[in-house]
C-alpha cells in the first residue's frame, strides 16, 4: 500500500500534493475498506461505519476525477 507521503512534492520551500498520487492513494484506500467490509462477522455498526467512510472517499475520489477530467 502507497503511503500518504509519497502524494506530497517538494518544490522550493513549499509542499504540493500530486493529485494524480492522492488519487491512487484514496483509491487503494476504498479498495481494502471494500475487503473490511466483507469479512464475515462483523457486527452490525462496525460495518456501516465502514460502509460510511468507504461512500465518503468514493465521493471524494468521484470529485478529483472529474476536476482533473476538467468537467
Amino acid at each position: 500500500m502507497k503511503e500518504v507521503k509519497n502524494t506530497f512534492i517538494r518544490w522550493g520551500d513549499s509542499w504540493y500534493i500530486d493529485p494524480v498520487h492522492l488519487l491512487q492513494f484514496l483509491e487503494e484506500r476504498a479498495s481494502l475498506l471494500g475487503e473490511k467490509i466483507a469479512v464475515p462477522g462483523i457486527d452490525y455498526p462496525t460495518t456501516e461505519g465502514l460502509r460510511g467512510r468507504r461512500l465518503e472517499l468514493q465521493t471524494l475520489i468521484q470529485q478529483l476525477k472529474e476536476h482533473l477530467d476538467g468537467k
